[in-house]
């Protein structure tokens, strides 16, 4: 049984909905606070980045903000601990 806290890279959402400007693609996952976890974020991002056609320089600059904003929620915010969710969503 799956802990309330706990989440699995099987735990991926990848939606699109319509609006009046178009196509909204959504990529949502979630991560324990572990500094190897961001390089799952970034392969599943190129990913999704690669299907929905994002120019390879606006996907790099993505992988350097995950690199960045993953790394200091995961050191600062939760001070290393392993046991923390961290929610990510792309739209």
């Amino acid at each position: 049984m799956r802990s309330q806290r706990a989440c699995y890279f099987d735990d991926v959402i990848v939606n699109e909905t319509t609006t009046t400007r178009g196509a909204v693609h959504t990529l949502a996952l979630c991560i324990m606070s572990e500094l190897d976890a961001i390089d799952e974020v970034n392969a599943r991002f190129n990913a999704f980045a690669q299907i929905h056609h994002v120019p390879d320089a606006a996907r790099r600059t993505f992988n350097i903000a995950f690199d960045d904003l993953l790394n200091n929620i995961v050191t600062y915010a939760y001070g290393g601990a392993p046991d923390q969710r961290i929610d990510v969503v792309i739209q």
